[in-house]
This record gives C-alpha cells, structure tokens and sequence, in this order.
C-alpha cells in the first residue's frame, strides 16, 4: 500500500514569528506575524506592525514568503518576502492621524539551525500610500517559532 509523501519544507515555514529593523531613514519597527503553511514552499499569514520615529504608526495586514529552496535539509532557506496591508499614523505633535495602505517585498533567508526557533533576515522595499506616496529601504531581524 503507498502512502502520501511527508512534507518536508523549511523548518520555519508556519508559526508565530516576532521581528525588529529599521526603515532607511530615521524609522524603527517591531512587528510579527503568524503564518500558514502552504507545502511545499509557500506560507501566508496576519502582520502586525509598530514604526516609530518622527512619530508611531499601526501596520495591519497579510504577509507571504515563496521559498527558493523547498527543502529542509539546508542551513540556509532563501526566500521572496511581500505583502501589503493598511496603517494608521500618528505623527508627533500635531495631535493629526493619516492613514493609507502600504506594500512590502524583498528577500530574505531563515537559518535552519535545528533549534527550536528559527531566526531570519530579510530586506526590500516598503511603499506607503496615502496622501503622498513614499518608497523605503527596509531591513528586518528575527526568530521564528516553529
């Protein structure tokens, strides 16, 4: 009798993940994520983002990595991050909100170490739209937990 193949993805590929980096610029965040795995080498999920600096700002959205490499036998999982969503900003001292969406992509790697979290970089772009639009260089540290 045949049996269907285990999945065998990216260590990291579904679970909780908590982040921080910066914004080019005068930016810093701290965000997470909770992903669904779609085998053998997609995953999707909520977002949830702080951006601080010149003022805060509450990202909301749906976030997803395409992995390279579908294969967890490897130290290092690249993978294409994007996503998109909507914000609210409070800008210091005026007392003003703005609000408007944003969109993210980039590249990153998971670091499959065997440990019980998994940690990650990744890197791109993040394009605001509101009133004005503005695209960004933005770069991100964190663990995943699996």
């Amino acid at each position: 009798m045949l049996s269907a193949p285990a999945f065998a993805g990216p260590h990291g590929i579904a679970g909780p993940s908590v982040g921080f980096g910066g914004i080019l610029g005068d930016q810093g965040f701290v965000g997470g994520e909770y992903d669904f795995a779609a085998p053998p080498y997609f995953s999707w999920g909520p977002e949830a983002m702080v951006v601080f600096g010149g003022g805060v700002s509450v990202l909301g959205g749906v976030a997803a990595r395409f992995y390279i490499v579908p294969d967890h036998d490897y130290l290092v999982q690249p993978y294409l991050p994007f996503g998109g969503g909507g914000f609210v900003g409070f800008p210091s001292g005026d007392g003003d909100t703005s609000g408007g969406g944003y969109l993210h992509f980039g590249g990153g790697i998971d670091f499959d170490i065997e440990a019980p979290v998994v940690p990650y970089v990744d890197m791109g772009g993040i394009v605001f739209f509101s009133d004005g639009t503005g695209a960004d260089f933005k770069i991100e540290l964190g663990v995943r937990f699996p």
